[in-house]
């Protein structure tokens, strides 16, 4: 008997095991079947706020008012849908209850009490119908009294519409005020002298005839005047009243620094050039451009307020220009400028100066000549635009005529007007080899030593 028992255990084993397999497979089904009726509520749930939506979309529009030939009869009341407690069923819950108040929604619709987001429709379409007698309020009465002022305001007369008054004169506009940054009213016409010079980097020395080699050699615009220039350039970024013309006196290829000074800051220029000039020394040249000023006053119709020359030219080094100018004209004038700067007095300039000992403020009235050294910063460079322009400027020639300076002294100008005589120019030569004293023996004591050097100096000729 114990070996059948045995036998038939595991036999009922196998059985629970396939109830059990059967149970969660059922188990599973429900899932799967819960789990649709899920998914079909959220769509249906989805379908019932579209549907509200949609019904209160339609609420706020105003509805179109009825025909009058023909009046709708009135629609008959739904029959009312029958409560829970009259149909014997439980409370819904859940998906239930949301499908019954969706149901109750549209039952209302047909005559059904309204409740609700319902009822609030409801009341807004009896205020949209209410009597044309009704007393308003709210929003209703405020748009009420704005249709109203409108109403009157057209059908009151056009004979009942006040005048309009008369319009009063307008006041004078006051005068522009001058820029802030400039204290002169006034145009300030500057001249500024410059010269062409060749490039001291490059300049060789003829050996056998102690001349300068100009040929190969570039021609730049003289770096002192390039300070005069920068100088007025910059009384003309304070002050757009000022007007800048540059001269300059030599042959026909000085026009290229002349166009160079328009592309910085000029507006105007003007080349003195003539045969009847060459050879002119320092008391000439000046005297010829003192002359070119007050041609150039008479062409322009105008009065040099200021005029501004470089300290010195590189190519001479004599700094006399400049003062000789000041003197031909009568001019007050200030050396070793660095800057100048405005005042509150318009008959005067601020010159800062360089001095021995630091810097100089001087104030100088106008008309004044001043020349310029080496400033603290660098002079600006022509821009793109302003070259461009310049390239296309006309340089105004001012020939060396009877008809072009009637009132100059002929016997001022040229080699023959200038006092200045080069007797001899040479290439300084280039120095030997020295000769060295050393100690070579015990002999050669200091006082021996010493004794060769003066004896070497005496024969030399120095001592």
């Amino acid at each position: 008997m114990s070996k059948i028992e045995t036998s038939t255990a595991p036999a009922a084993n196998n059985a629970n095991n396939a109830d059990a397999a059967q149970t969660l497979s059922l188990a599973a089904s429900d899932l799967a079947a819960a789990a649709a009726s899920i998914a079909q509520a959220a769509a249906k749930i989805a379908q019932a706020v579209s549907a509200l939506s949609a019904d209160t979309d339609k609420a706020a529009a105003p509805a179109p008012a009825p025909a009058a030939a023909a009046p709708s009869k009135p629609a008959e009341p739904a029959p009312a849908a029958p409560k829970a407690a009259e149909t014997g069923k439980a409370p819904l819950k859940g998906l239930a209850a949301l499908k019954a108040a969706s149901a109750e929604k549209k039952d209302a619709a047909s005559g059904a009490p309204l409740k609700g987001l319902a009822a609030l429709k409801a009341k807004s379409a009896e205020k949209k119908d209410a009597a044309p007698g009704a007393p308003l309020k709210g929003l209703a009465a405020l748009k009420a009294a704005s249709a109203a002022k409108k109403d009157t305001a057209a059908e009151a007369p056009a004979a009942s519409a006040p005048k309009p008054a008369a319009p009063k004169p307008a006041a004078p506009k006051p005068a522009a005020a001058p820029a802030a940054a400039s204290k002169f009213s006034k145009p300030l016409n500057i001249l500024v002298c410059v010269k062409q010079v060749p490039d001291t980097t490059e300049i060789k020395i003829d050996p056998e005839t102690n001349t300068l080699i100009r040929k190969g050699v570039p021609s730049i615009l003289n770096t002192f005047d390039g300070f005069a220039l920068e100088a007025a350039a910059r009384l003309k970024d304070n002050n757009p009243n000022v007007n800048i013309y540059v001269v300059s006196m030599g042959p026909d290829q000085a026009k290229a620094i002349l166009k160079e000074a328009i592309g910085i800051c000029a507006d105007k220029a003007y080349l003195v050039s003539g045969r009847a000039f060459a050879g002119s020394d320092t008391l000439a040249t000046s005297y010829i451009l003192s002359q070119a000023a007050k041609k150039i006053e008479q062409l322009e119709g105008i009065k040099f307020d200021m005029i501004f020359c470089g300290k010195q030219a590189i190519d001479g080094d004599t700094a006399q220009v400049g003062p000789e100018m000041a003197e031909h004209l009568d001019l007050p004038q200030v050396t070793y400028g660095l800057e100048c700067k405005e005042t509150d007095d318009e008959t005067a300039l601020l010159v800062e100066q360089e001095g021995e000992e630091g810097k100089n403020i001087i104030q100088i009235t106008l008309p004044c000549l001043v020349t310029f050294t080496k400033p603290s910063f660098d002079p600006r460079f022509p821009t793109i635009k302003r070259k461009m322009a310049a390239n296309k400027a006309e340089i105004t020639v001012i020939g060396d005529s009877e008809e072009e300076f009637p009132d100059m002294d002929r016997a001022r100008i040229g080699l023959n007007g200038s006092p200045t005589k080069v007797k001899k120019t040479y290439t300084p030569e280039k120095k030997k080899g020295g000769i060295r004293f050393v100690k070579e023996s015990d002999d050669d004591t200091p006082a021996v030593l010493a004794g060769k050097l003066f004896t070497a100096l005496k024969d030399s000729h120095v001592l």
